[in-house]
């Protein structure tokens, strides 16, 4: 796998999604309750999206073996999806992508907590 294909994810999820998430809660609040929510919703993204990474195909998705249920026809849907929105490549996983959002909203909220704990209400 060609890891400088993850940089601009990286970068943009990490680093600016997250941030403006974070940033934003912290503008609108003032709350540590709120931060400390998103520091566990980062938390839950990591765990979803980093539990299944790297396992199965090479899509991200574990092969349809069971009767009933396609996963690759709701793979293939995800994709269809995502491909309207501007700057999000199809192929990134998802839950790489939610992996990468979940450690930009723990490092956010922990730097937030760090850097401005005496102004949280």
């Amino acid at each position: 796998m060609n890891l400088t294909r993850l940089l601009k994810p990286l970068a943009r999820d990490t680093g600016m999604i997250g941030g403006v998430t974070v940033g934003l809660a912290y503008g609108l609040t003032h709350s540590g309750a709120v931060i400390l929510g998103l520091a566990g919703l980062g938390i839950l993204c990591i765990a979803v999206g980093g539990g299944t990474t790297g396992h199965g195909g090479t899509s991200g998705f574990a092969a349809a073996d069971r009767i009933g249920h396609d996963e690759s026809s709701e793979a293939s849907m995800m994709t269809e999806h995502l491909e309207s929105w501007p700057g999000v490549s199809s192929d990134i996983p998802v839950r790489v992508r939610l992996l990468f959002y979940g450690l930009g909203l723990l490092f956010w909220s922990l730097t937030v907590l760090g850097l401005f704990a005496s102004r949280l209400h």
